[in-house]
């Protein structure tokens, strides 16, 4: 009975410990980000490096809108460790792909139907991304 009743409760932890969806951002690549423009979706992400200070500074900011909103937001991270030619991918898919000129890190761009609508650069406050977010209708 013990035996069932502890590997009952490891399969709770190892589900829990499983689950996609928590409190922060959700960091994908360049392949998921275009996979959902090519699917025209509405969203949001956000351009960094994990070596950005703005960057790893906007990140709470942004768990604390995920988490009271309830809207996923979507990070790109550029790692320090990657080649010189794997980031330059990712700035070369931002500025020929979507059109954007890659100014700086954190940029936060939305994205409707697919197509990037309005970028902001830089850390934002808590009130100034939430303001962003109502007005261009991604949360309420």
């Amino acid at each position: 009975m013990k035996k069932l009743i502890l590997a009952s409760i490891m399969l709770l932890l190892i589900l829990a410990g499983c689950s996609s969806k928590d409190a922060g951002v959700t960091f994908i690549d360049i392949t998921q980000l275009d996979e959902k423009i090519s699917n025209n979706e509405d969203f949001v992400v956000i351009l960094g490096q994990d070596t950005c200070t703005a960057c790893l500074a906007y990140k709470p900011t942004l768990e604390e809108v995920v988490k009271n909103k309830d809207v996923e937001i979507y990070y790109v991270q550029i790692v320090s460790t990657w080649s010189i030619a794997s980031k330059q991918a990712v700035i070369d898919y931002f500025e020929e792909d979507l059109g954007q000129t890659v100014q700086g890190t954190p940029t936060t761009y939305f994205i409707k139907d697919g197509v990037v609508e309005d970028s902001v650069l830089g850390e934002q406050q808590y009130l100034t991304i939430l303001g962003l977010l109502e007005t261009k209708g991604y949360v309420q």
